[in-house]
């Protein structure tokens, strides 16, 4: 598993909040575990969106992407001078994203039966319990 970083804790939180329940796509087969689905993931977020590509890219990327690119490049690096390498970038993941909303909308997503089973077949948490499980995953700070 990852140390640290959002990816990190949203893998180690998943794992243990389903990998016991032998359910789920890595039961059925699927190669969706460990560095494999996180690569793929990040890999996949930043290609070209077309409405045939059939993924949803990860959000949290594109905002750890300007998140980088605001504290490791300066904005006035000679004086008074903006950086427009550094806005050119920005532009990009921003546009990216703009990208991902307009083919977000030509989407026609299909239910799954075998999905839809093995969800409505899980337990369903009180409030109160999903709170103290997060705590017990992800000890607040």
């Amino acid at each position: 598993m990852r140390e640290g970083g959002t990816e990190g804790r949203l893998e180690g939180s998943w794992a243990a909040a389903c990998g016991n329940l032998g359910v789920g796509p890595e039961a059925e087969g699927g190669s969706l575990s460990g560095e494999g689905l996180w690569g793929h993931l990040r890999a996949g977020a930043h290609a070209p969106l077309t409405p045939t590509a059939q993924r949803v890219p990860f959000l949290g990327l594109y905002v750890s992407d300007l998140g980088m690119l605001h504290t490791a490049i300066q904005d006035y690096p000679e004086g008074h001078v903006k950086h427009l390498a550094k806005k050119r970038k920005e532009l990009k993941v921003l546009e990216e994203i703009v990208l991902l909303q307009q083919a977000a909308q030509l989407y026609s997503i299909e239910p799954e039966e075998r999905f839809g089973a093995w969800f409505w077949a899980l337990e369903r948490l009180s409030e109160k319990e999903s709170y103290t499980l997060s705590c017990q995953l992800e000890p607040r700070s």
